[in-house]
């Protein structure tokens, strides 16, 4: 599951991305909430019964989802709405059907591969669509940049006013 949120920051078109990344974590979030009331209803039930619904309801959500995740498709193109559901629960579930990040083909090199990748995600293949051009030149831009900046090391996080950032990074992530 971690991975997602990474996949989701590469493949969704920019103008919804943060919003993709939040709506993962919310979904988690109600998700754990939503698990926790149900434990609480059937705490008190007779026998076997109180764990044997919720994990009932776990495979009914389970089943139900990976059943749309087999015919939705996982193309975005311009019009998606914005919370994009269809795109979540495909690039969520299936591992098997995500293709090849674009921006990942085009940092590793594989230019054409990558305009490929991203055309069919959000043109239906077609390479000269103006959304297409656009942000295959963006991602070529940002990984441009990238490669000029990465001339730093690990000791960066510890000199002057970064490493009151990096110890506050650390205790939020061990006291979370």
């Amino acid at each position: 599951m971690p991975f997602c949120p990474t996949d989701h920051s590469e493949i969704a078109p920019p103008r919804i991305r943060g919003r993709l990344i939040t709506l993962f974590q919310l979904a988690i979030t109600l998700g754990i909430a939503l698990g926790y009331f149900v434990d609480l209803g059937t705490q008190n039930l007779e026998g076997s019964a109180s764990w044997r619904v919720p994990f009932a309801i776990q495979i009914v959500t389970s089943v139900a989802l990976a059943a749309g995740c087999l015919v939705l498709p996982y193309r975005f193109s311009s019009t998606s709405t914005w919370f994009c559901s269809d795109y979540v629960l495909r690039r969520s579930v299936l591992i098997t059907h995500f293709p090849i990040s674009p921006r990942w083909l085009i940092y590793y090199g594989r230019d054409e591969e990558g305009l490929a990748a991203l055309a069919s995600m959000r043109a239906g293949g077609d390479r000269t669509d103006v959304d297409v051009v656009r942000e295959y030149g963006e991602i070529r831009a940002e990984i441009k940049l990238e490669r000029e900046m990465a001339e730093t090391s690990w000791i960066e996080l510890v000199k002057g006013t970064v490493l009151k950032r990096t110890l506050i990074g650390v205790f939020i992530q061990t006291f979370q």
